[in-house]
């Protein structure tokens, strides 16, 4: 069976699975920082105590698996590019069967070729309605006729989707969110419509009470029908650690921007500093010994088609911080400036750890 093959008949076992899971599976989480050969690192994390195991499937084409972790029908998966201009996004939304969770990843150039590719892996299936954490997610399938192939609402509600023809725009609606302070996290997919076309979906605005705006671009740039997950949440794995900002042109929102730390839920203040290309986003008390404890994700933000990457994430000398550096690129793989308004993210900040105060 040669790779594509293979790969289609992974994407396939979606609909297997929501039709046989049936129910969502207790909580799940983890990530991957995939090195561009496919090899892991010790960054990755698997709720479930089972291994992750990453391959190299051909180029620019991977695959994630987190073993002893059920594929439920309640997932979600996002990618974020490590270094560099390249972007990346999944084949399929979230993959699997009875004993293993699966993310079939893509990465390609700027102009949208196929190529090996550092990246940072993240999935969760969240367990019931959390208040803790309030929020959302919708995996958008379809194209110009969208529907739901995932979806979950902390409070219960009713998520939605429609396509909007005269500006090429999604409208996500998740009812029953009562924040805006939250982190917005788009990540196109393929599967067999849109297989390894490279498109690629960004943030074009968001508000409160789940509302988002999301719009895709073909590699060319050119706004185009996709499929995509979209998360809404306020914290990335609810009760534990961890924080989002939005920041245009290098500097935090004052407003959207929260935190949750590890040794008190202090509600710790993100900040940011930049130089001329490079944007540190820091979050105080979000570790208690090593970067591997959390991982970061970034989505650009605005209505062009730029593209952002997470380039380091490290422990500041004497810190229990976690400092995070973002380059943001235009549609040809330039670097912008922070200075310039298409230099402009959402970013999220996931931890393994438990807030001490919920313990």
């Amino acid at each position: 069976m040669t790779n594509s093959t293979l790969r289609n008949v992974l994407a396939a076992s979606v609909l297997w699975s929501v039709v046989a899971l049936g129910k969502t599976a207790a909580a799940s989480n983890g990530w991957a920082l995939v090195y561009a050969n496919g090899n892991p690192t010790s960054w990755n994390y698997n709720s479930q105590g089972g291994l992750v195991v990453t391959s190299r499937l051909a180029a620019g084409q991977y695959e994630v698996d987190f073993t002893n972790m059920p594929h439920s029908a309640t997932s979600i998966g996002h990618v974020t590019a490590f270094g560099g201009p390249n972007y990346c996004k999944l084949y399929a939304s979230v993959v699997g069967n009875s004993t293993t969770t699966k993310l079939l990843v893509d990465c390609f150039t700027p102009q949208g070729a196929l190529a090996d590719t550092e990246f940072v892996a993240f999935v969760e299936q969240p367990d019931g309605f959390e208040n803790w954490g309030a929020g959302g997610f919708e995996s958008v399938a379809g194209g110009t006729s969208p529907y739901l192939a995932a979806s979950w609402n902390s409070s219960g509600g009713t998520n939605s989707v429609t396509w909007n023809s005269s500006n090429s725009t999604y409208t996500i609606s998740m009812p029953g969110i009562g924040t805006g302070n939250a982190s917005v996290q788009v990540t196109a997919f393929g599967g067999q419509t849109f297989a390894d076309d490279g498109h690629r979906c960004n943030i074009v605005s968001w508000s409160v009470y789940g509302g988002v705006t999301v719009k895709c671009y073909s590699a060319n740039g050119t706004p185009t029908a996709g499929q995509f997950n979209v998360s809404y949440i306020r914290a990335m794995i609810p009760q534990n650690a961890g924080g989002n900002a939005w920041v245009p042109q290098g500097a935090v929102s004052s407003y959207y921007r929260s935190a949750t730390g590890v040794s008190n839920c202090s509600f710790p203040t993100i900040t940011s500093s930049a130089t001329s290309t490079v944007t540190t986003v820091t979050m105080p008390d979000a570790v208690k010994s090593s970067s591997t404890e959390v991982v970061p994700l970034v989505t650009s933000h605005g209505g062009a088609d730029n593209h952002c990457s997470i380039t380091s994430w490290y422990v500041p000398s004497g810190t229990t911080s976690i400092a995070a550096t973002v380059e943001c690129f235009d549609n040809a793989g330039n670097l912008l400036p922070v200075s310039s308004p298409q230099n402009d993210f959402s970013i999220a900040f996931a931890s393994r750890t438990m807030a001490e105060c919920i313990q």
